[in-house]
C-alpha cells in the first residue's frame, strides 16, 4: 500500500529506501537492548540467527517495495504515453503565439507515430512563434534520443519558431554536452511554470 501510494504521488524511490535503513537501524537496536538486558540465556548462535532472520526480512521488503512501485510507475507512464498518442494535438495551445508539448517517457517511443512530422504540423497549423518542450517527464535520455530532440529543435527554427525546453536532467545536460549540441542558442527553464509565466509576459 505504501509503495503504491508513494509511487502515485511521484515520490523517489530513493528517498523511501533511506526509510528502510533507519527502520533496520531501530530494529537491530532494540535487539541489541534486549541482549544487554538478558546475556545470560542468549546464545551467540542466538545473535547469528537474529540478525540474519532481520536482514533477510528487511531485504525481502525493500524487495518488495521496489517491485510494486516499478509496476505502478510503469502503469502510470504507459497511460500518460497513451494518453498524449491518442490526442489529436499533442502540443497544448497556452496562447495566441506560445504552445507547450509535454514528453513522457523516453522520447524514441514517439518515433514510430512519427513525432518529428506531427510537431512540425501542429506548430505551424497554430501558428505558433514559441514551443516549449518539457522533459520533466522522461526519466532517462540516451544519446541517439538526445540527437533526435536537437533535430526537432533544429527543425522549428527552420520554421522559424523558437524553441524553450523545461525540465532538463543533469543526464539529458551531460548527454547533450557529450554531442557537443550548443544550448546557447536554446532558451532553457528548470520548471515548466517559470517557462509559461515568463514567456506569456514577454508575449
Amino acid at each position: 500500500e505504501i509503495a503504491t501510494k508513494r509511487a502515485r504521488l511521484g515520490n523517489p524511490l530513493y528517498l523511501s529506501i533511506r526509510h528502510f535503513k533507519k527502520f533496520r537501524a531501530i530494529f537491530l537496536n532494540k535487539v541489541e537492548a534486549f541482549i544487554s538486558l538478558h546475556q545470560s540465556s542468549i546464545t551467540q548462535q542466538d545473535i547469528i540467527l537474529w540478525n540474519r532472520t532481520l536482514n533477510e526480512a528487511f531485504d525481502r521488503m525493500i524487495e518488495l517495495f521496489t517491485m510494486y512501485y516499478g509496476q505502478v510507475a510503469e502503469a502510470q507512464v504507459y497511460a500518460q504515453k497513451k494518453l498524449i498518442s491518442e490526442l489529436s494535438t499533442p502540443i497544448i495551445s497556452i496562447s495566441d503565439t506560445v504552445g507547450v508539448l509535454p514528453i513522457i517517457g523516453q522520447i524514441d517511443d514517439y518515433k514510430s507515430n512519427d513525432f518529428a512530422g506531427k510537431i512540425m504540423m501542429q506548430a505551424k497549423d497554430l501558428e505558433l512563434s514559441c514551443l516549449i518542450i518539457d522533459l520533466s517527464g522522461v526519466p532517462s535520455i540516451d544519446t541517439m534520443m538526445t540527437n533526435e530532440l536537437f533535430q526537432v529543435v533544429n527543425m522549428l527554427e527552420l520554421l522559424g519558431i523558437d524553441t524553450t525546453i523545461t525540465g532538463i536532467r543533469p543526464e539529458i545536460a551531460l548527454t547533450a554536452v557529450q554531442l557537443g549540441i550548443d544550448f546557447s542558442k536554446i532558451r532553457t527553464y528548470g520548471k515548466l511554470k517559470d517557462a509559461v509565466s515568463d514567456l506569456l509576459h514577454i508575449r
